[in-house]
């Protein structure tokens, strides 16, 4: 047991971590404590930052550049749209207005002509049916006049005849009633009748005014009353 205390000490200075105890049971061994002198583990260092992806930033750069350009592109091409469809709009408006007024120049241009056309044929037509509507009117007028004591009837000589053949089939005394005057003062198809309490007339004068006036509200005349004077001075003169 001497021998067993004299060994403790010196395997305890050289540090020994097990100690054969003999002093107790045979197959126990006895840990001991732990030096105070061990340093704590160290802490695991930060890794190093990663080197920059060159290629990944050059790809990014270019791809929001490119973003950025296609975007100003179809702003600048939806603006320049915007202001085409406006200049085309405006274009076609002007080109409308114009067509139109060009249109109406020419309809009016046109219906001149055909006045101008007329005013020269009116002359020959009237005098070529102007006998017939003397004896029209006069048929149609007379048999309502047998009550009539007198009926003095002015026309032109160039439509006598035609008169004295349509009153020839009335009544005999009616027809003794009637006092034909030719008057060449009166335009050829004129026709005036007068009785005792009435008349009855047939006068291009104030027909011919009339369309005149009628024409001259669609613009195109000038004045309505010059256009029958005028074709009255033709009839004259033809």
């Amino acid at each position: 047991m001497t021998l067993a205390t004299d060994i403790r000490p010196r395997y305890a200075t050289l540090g020994a971590l097990f100690i054969e105890d003999f002093n107790d049971d045979a197959g126990i061994t006895v840990l001991d404590d732990e030096p105070t002198d061990v340093p704590p583990p160290a802490e695991p260092s930060a890794p190093p930052p990663a080197a920059p992806d060159i290629d990944a930033i050059r790809d990014e750069a270019f791809a929001d550049g490119l973003r950025a350009g296609t975007e100003r592109a179809e702003a600048q091409r939806t603006e320049a749209l915007a202001r085409l469809a406006t200049a085309l709009t405006e274009s076609l408006a002007e080109t409308a207005a114009t067509s139109r007024a060009h249109a109406e120049e020419s309809a009016t241009a046109i219906a001149r002509v055909a006045l101008g056309a007329l005013c020269a044929a009116l002359p020959t037509i009237c005098a070529r049916f102007g006998a017939a509507e003397v004896a029209a009117l006069a048929r149609a007028v007379l048999p309502g006049l047998s009550a009539a004591p007198r009926i003095a009837i002015r026309v032109h000589p160039a439509d006598t005849r035609a008169l004295e053949v349509a009153v020839a089939s009335l009544e005999p005394e009616l027809v003794s009633r009637l006092e034909i005057t030719p008057s060449a003062a009166l335009p050829e198809g004129d026709l005036r009748m007068g009785w005792q309490d009435g008349h009855a007339s047939r006068e291009t004068g104030p027909l011919l005014r009339a369309i005149g006036d009628e024409l001259a509200m669609l613009g195109l005349l000038d004045d309505g009353r010059q256009f029958g004077a005028v074709l009255m001075d033709r009839r004259n003169d033809a």
